[in-house]
């Protein structure tokens, strides 16, 4: 008797559990629940990153609101919790830092270390011994930041020149330009062709490619800001269809004899230069030049040291657009 009741029950129970399924799947998503509700967020990792030098990866997973850095193998099902936001915390604010509210993007240099960007320090940490230290420090008010191959350099932007900073030793104006019309180190070409920044490292970090836009000849475009009260204008180059279009070249600069060349691309100057790319032995740099058509390109090989154009590897035109 007992068994055919607790039967009967498990029976019951499963067709409860099954209405409650239907119930919920017939019910209709609000804008609200869109929006609002975290329930309904996919999941993710966080910071997912190969570590430089392994076969291992690491991500943030969050615990009651508390981070972890959690690392695993691509050769294993297992994970490991190796830092806690506290003990990050600890070491920081022993190195002199101010307490973090979250990890900030971490640069894995090899399976022990790694180093972040915080409070215009870059701060190095070392998992074996749980020490962090100040790498070096640069300039308040940096921008388009970007740390070398080896994260022993970075280069930053401030107003429309391109700096270096390189540990125990002064700031260094790459660009000393008083044109705010000329910008340095600034994605060029309105971001367009997949250009997301305009600083490029090469591999060893000895050299740095950076674009140089003029774009003195451009018409202003105004544009409202409305986040003041009252709202104010702000004027942006904007080359209109048939108007004047700015003039980029690209400029390497040596970190040994802090010289620069500009890679010799060619006229007219109203071109696209996209896929900026070192070779490995950094003797090269590969351009695509693009026609303001859009229907004819060409990719280019140039000297690293001199500068000069040396050939075009492959081309492709089109009566509309390439």
């Amino acid at each position: 008797m007992i068994a055919y009741l607790r039967k009967r029950l498990e029976l019951l129970l499963l067709l409860v559990a099954a209405t409650a399924q239907l119930q919920a799947q017939d019910k209709q998503l609000t804008m609200e629940d869109a929006i609002l509700n975290h329930g309904l967020q996919p999941q993710d990792l966080q910071q997912l990153k190969w570590v430089a030098g392994t076969s291992d990866f690491a991500y943030l997973k969050a615990n009651n609101g508390n981070q972890t850095l959690v690392r695993s193998s691509a050769n294993s099902t297992k994970q490991q919790d190796i830092l806690t936001l506290e003990q990050l915390n600890k070491a920081v604010m022993t190195a002199g830092a101010e307490k973090l509210n979250s990890f900030p993007t971490l640069y894995w240099g090899d399976g022990s270390n790694f180093v972040m960007d915080v409070q215009n320090r870059i701060i190095a940490y070392d998992l074996k011994s749980g020490n962090a230290r100040v790498a070096m420090n640069y300039a308040e008010g940096a921008e388009n930041k970007e740390l070398d191959p080896t994260m022993q350099r970075l280069a930053y932007t401030k107003g429309n020149n391109l700096y270096l900073s390189v540990p125990g030793e002064e700031d260094v104006a790459i660009t000393k330009a008083e044109n705010e019309g000329i910008v340095h180190g600034q994605a060029a070409h309105r971001s367009e062709f997949g250009i997301t920044k305009g600083t490029f490292w090469s591999p060893t970090g000895t050299k740095l490619a950076f674009y140089r836009m003029d774009q003195s000849m451009v018409t202003d475009y105004p544009l409202v800001d409305i986040a003041p009260l009252p709202a104010k204008q702000n004027n942006i180059k904007y080359p209109m269809a048939g108007g004047k279009s700015h003039h980029v070249t690209v400029g390497v600069y040596d970190v040994e004899s802090k010289k620069t060349v500009y890679l010799k691309t060619g006229e007219p100057a109203e071109q696209y230069l996209t896929n900026i790319t070192w070779s490995p032995d950094e003797k090269h740099i590969y351009i695509a030049v693009l026609n303001r058509d859009q229907n004819h390109m060409k990719l280019n090989r140039y000297n690293a040291q001199t500068g000069e154009f040396e050939k075009t590897l492959l081309e492709e035109k089109h009566e509309k657009y390439v």
